[in-house]
């Protein structure tokens, strides 16, 4: 009885526990990054871990309700940041500590009604996979953790070839949600299928705002 009970549970867990890579082209004044996120989902929530040459990041989502922590790490500023949400006084906020560039940061700001989405490429999927046509979020910003109302907004479905195939794709657009909002527009590629993010045209998050092109070449 006992083996059978053993075999049961551990059945269980690997049925509620899906691990997958997904590799992408980072391409920058004409030189070309690879970026592996790898992504294990759970019953109720998923890990994404992203391995990329300068920068380290760790984000635990939840479904249906976003990013629940976040930690990311840049080797060559010797900076980092860790936010995690928690609720405080019947309210949901979120704690930012860390590191940047020598300046020890500590901050906090209240969610409201609006989902922290730190990983646009894997946490709107439901978003995109919805009837919904906008939808406004916080997201952190890299280079100086401060808290930005964002918003992203479906624009048209398109045809694109991916990987020697024609595959039909949701475009959108992010932008700050402010009255400057148009000088700074991230373009988005979705398969309409799965939600899956297939390439993103934009600033790369640093204070510079350097423009780079990501593309899936693996998934």
């Amino acid at each position: 009885m006992k083996k059978i009970v053993f075999v049961f549970l551990f059945c269980f867990i690997v049925l509620s526990v899906y691990s997958k890579q997904y590799e992408y082209a980072l391409k920058f004044n004409n030189k070309i990054k690879k970026i592996i996120w790898d992504i294990t989902e759970r019953q109720d929530d998923f890990l994404l871990y992203n391995r990329g040459e300068d920068i380290r990041q760790t984000i635990k989502s939840k479904k249906n309700i976003g990013t629940i922590s976040w930690l990311i790490e840049n080797r060559i500023r010797q900076s980092f940041i860790k936010a995690d949400r928690r609720t405080e006084l019947n309210k949901s906020v979120v704690k930012i500590t860390g590191n940047i560039d020598g300046n020890r940061i500590e901050k906090s700001f209240e969610l409201g009604d609006v989902p922290w989405i730190q990983c646009i490429e894997f946490e709107m999927k439901d978003f995109i996979l919805s009837d919904k046509n906008e939808m406004k979020f916080w997201m952190i910003r890299q280079y100086d953790a401060e808290p930005v109302l964002m918003k992203i907004e479906k624009k048209e479905v398109q045809e694109k070839l991916f990987l020697k195939k024609k595959i039909q794709v949701i475009y959108a657009e992010v932008k700050e949600d402010n009255i400057l909002s148009d000088f700074s527009i991230l373009k988005y590629w979705f398969k309409k299928e799965n939600g899956l993010c297939i390439a993103f045209h934009g600033s790369d998050g640093t204070k510079e705002q350097n423009k780079v092109m990501i593309k899936l070449i693996r998934e």
